[in-house]
């Protein structure tokens, strides 16, 4: 059975760190990819004061589905080689074999590995993430040696998109739908550019799941700034749009409030969110302001608390 616990885990491939509730599954092997992943650690972790509950946004967004923004190319741990169907869209329940990189040793069968697709964005790349494949064995020769592609046989135990083959894996870390309440580090916030004066600091937001549009209530969206910079996993935000541009000699207007989202997970320049609530559709030009720390509890007050264990 998982087990989940607060860390911070980073990716060996960039160097980032993803801060927030990780379920302990059996050790997998590290990637050969230009994004990095690292054994977790406690590091950088904040020791501020949380609300005594999490909030449970399992019923606004599937948490391991959310996908990333990379502002680097991801570099697969391999790839959907070929299938046993004849369709073109492979689903759940599907057994598919996979080719893995001789570079990312100690992979085993009972590994599990997220199937994704990477496609150029604003700032980098927006991580799509499709499905989730089962290794059940890893394929012989002739001889009993392992074949020259390193082929495992597996299943498709979930699927969010359609896949087909040729799709890159990477492993799967799961993400708790359990999000502890916390404050961002205002020391690492400070160096975003216009932010230092916190009052006055304004977080883009680059882009969302499926690159919508429109975004709405329960949408995932993407920030261009995140672990390195002070935001963490369960920070709550305001999210707003400039009231008007400011003219020479006239008083500037105030920033229109008109939503609030929750950071689900961080990574060192990037962050992912999910709008809580909003009272308009809105579309990329907003972005995240900090809400203070004395009204978070009030702001989540209305929200579901995770189930106590």
């Amino acid at each position: 059975m998982k087990t989940c616990n607060r860390q911070a885990i980073s990716f060996m491939a960039g160097g980032f760190f993803i801060l927030g509730l990780v379920c302990t599954l059996p050790a997998k092997a590290r990637p050969a990819s230009k994004e990095k992943s690292v054994p977790s650690s406690k590091a950088g972790q904040v020791a501020a004061q949380r609300p005594s509950a999490g909030i449970d946004v399992s019923r606004m967004t599937n948490s391991e589905s959310i996908g990333f923004l990379s502002k680097k190319e991801v570099g697969p741990w391999g790839h959907i080689f070929s299938d046993k169907t004849e369709r073109v869209i492979l689903v759940k329940g599907d057994t598919v074999y996979v080719a893995m990189k001789r570079a990312a040793p100690n992979i085993k069968p009972g590994d599990l590995f997220t199937v994704y697709r990477q496609t150029p964005d604003v700032v980098g790349y927006l991580i799509s993430f499709l499905g989730r494949v089962l290794l059940k064995e890893q394929l012989k020769d002739s001889g009993g040696k392992q074949t020259k592609k390193n082929l495992y046989k597996a299943k498709i135990i979930e699927n969010y998109k359609g896949m087909r083959v040729g799709d890159p894996i990477l492993p799967f870390y799961p993400i708790s739908s359990c999000v502890r309440p916390t404050q961002p580090d205002r020391g690492k916030l400070k160096k975003l550019k216009g932010c230092r004066d916190l009052e006055e600091c304004r977080v883009p937001i680059v882009s969302s799941k499926g690159k919508r549009e429109i975004i709405g209530q329960f949408s995932v969206v993407y920030l261009a700034a995140g672990y390195n910079y002070g935001i963490r996993r369960g920070n709550l935000f305001e999210i707003a749009k400039k009231g008007g541009d400011d003219a020479p000699g006239t008083p500037a207007l105030p920033d229109v409030i008109f939503g609030r989202m929750l950071i689900l997970e961080a990574r060192p320049d990037t962050a992912t969110g999910v709008v809580l609530s909003t009272t308009a559709e809105f579309s990329k030009v907003a972005f995240a302001k900090i809400i203070p720390w004395s009204e978070t509890e009030g702001a989540l007050s209305v929200l579901p608390r995770c189930a106590a264990k």
